[in-house]
């Protein structure tokens, strides 16, 4: 019969401790003017998302979670610069109508609120910008009526009109001001390190 000799125990028992510990280290993924982006806010971020849509994301889903997390960061960072402000109600509303009577746990709906307040205060910034340089081109409308084959209303395709144009200034807008911030990423593979 052989002894196991206790030191030997000792360390091996260890070493897997301390790789277990090391496997769910938190990692900075990327950054945003000093502000990490970790992979356990990707893991969130993909629990959010993938509870609220009710179904599992692909390894490239995923992988594009981490960019958006990015563009997110800086959102968030230029509508905090400019002090906007959305009533918790308003969002407290929206909440509701993406929950419904679903019941999520706390952290999913807590991170799904800050998601929604960053968006609805981005929203209100770009209406705040550009709402006064927004022109709808009549004839652009009249066209769209007649090329229609789902039968919408005037007042719908000037709704719609009007939303793509915003989207196209939210846009522009955003690339001008995404090149004021410092933009370091550390790994494009999130998942490498769950």
């Amino acid at each position: 019969m052989k002894i196991i000799n206790i030191d030997f125990v000792i360390f091996l028992f260890l070493s897997l401790i301390t790789t277990k510990i090391y496997s769910n280290e938190i990692k900075t993924l990327a950054s945003v003017n000093d502000i990490s982006i970790t992979n356990y806010d990707v893991l969130i971020e993909v629990n959010t998302l993938e509870k609220i849509k009710k179904k599992k994301f692909s390894e490239n889903e995923k992988r594009l979670i981490l960019q958006e997390l990015i563009n997110e960061k800086i959102k968030e960072l230029e509508i905090n610069s400019q002090n906007i402000e959305v009533s918790n109600e308003i969002i407290n509303n929206n909440l509701l109508s993406v929950v419904g009577n679903r019941t999520i746990p706390k952290n999913i709906s807590d991170h799904l609120k800050k998601k929604l307040t960053i968006n609805m205060k981005w929203n209100r910034l770009i209406n705040l910008k550009f709402s006064g340089k927004l022109e709808v081109n009549v004839n652009e409308i009249n066209e769209s009526l007649k090329s229609n084959k789902n039968k919408i209303t005037k007042d719908k395709a000037l709704e719609i009109n009007k939303n793509k144009k915003i989207n196209l200034m939210s846009n522009n807008y955003f690339k001008e001001i995404k090149k004021k911030y410092l933009i370091k990423i550390y790994i494009w593979n999130p998942y490498a390190y769950f």
